[in-house]
């Protein structure tokens, strides 16, 4: 088991990510300018457990190439207390207590499967997830579209400091901004 305390990115690949097993639990950062997981290239997961929990802005979940579930999911409001989640029959399939607050979790177990429900808890926010297709929520910095989380968010796309939305037009004239800021 790998468990990662980060004040900067958790987890972060300047080309591509794949997890193919293992346990890993993310915890940070709580800055909105860094991501839980972050990755340039792909990001595929194919086996273990993985629950990333961080500050909502730069999140990224994993892509279409994963052969395993993963769900990327932000609340409302931030959160300090466990992620849990829970299959369509009440059984607890993962739990964990990050050591940081969270807004934005990626969650990836070999139980999330295409076409099932699961209820996930962040904090004290409870939601009903529909896995209508592997990975729920891409997430990233660019904003690839997805589906939503618990604030209608689940794209995970970036926002602006007022908790708005930057359209994605904006966020391609933007994107040389943030390449070139030092976090």
């Amino acid at each position: 088991m790998i468990t990662i305390n980060s004040e900067g990115d958790g987890i972060d690949s300047n080309g591509n990510l794949l997890i193919s097993g293992g346990t890993i639990f993310v915890s940070g950062p709580t800055n909105q300018g860094n991501g839980a997981l972050d990755y340039n290239g792909e990001g595929t997961i194919t086996g273990g457990i993985v629950v990333a929990a961080g500050a909502g802005g730069m999140e990224q979940n994993f892509g279409e190439n994963s052969t395993q579930g993963s769900m990327l999911i932000n609340a409302s409001t931030t959160q300090t207390k466990a992620v849990i989640l829970k299959n369509q029959k009440g059984e607890e399939l993962l739990s964990y207590l990050p050591e940081k607050s969270y807004s934005s979790v990626v969650i990836s177990c070999p139980e999330i499967k295409k076409g099932e429900s699961y209820e996930v808890t962040l904090g004290e926010e409870t939601v009903t997830i529909e896995m209508t297709d592997l990975i729920y929520g891409t997430g990233n910095m660019m904003g690839h579209g997805g589906h939503n989380g618990m604030n209608g968010r689940g794209n995970g796309g970036m926002r602006k400091p007022d908790g708005n939305e930057i359209p994605p037009k904006e966020r391609m004239e933007n994107k040389k901004d943030f390449e070139n800021q030092s976090i």
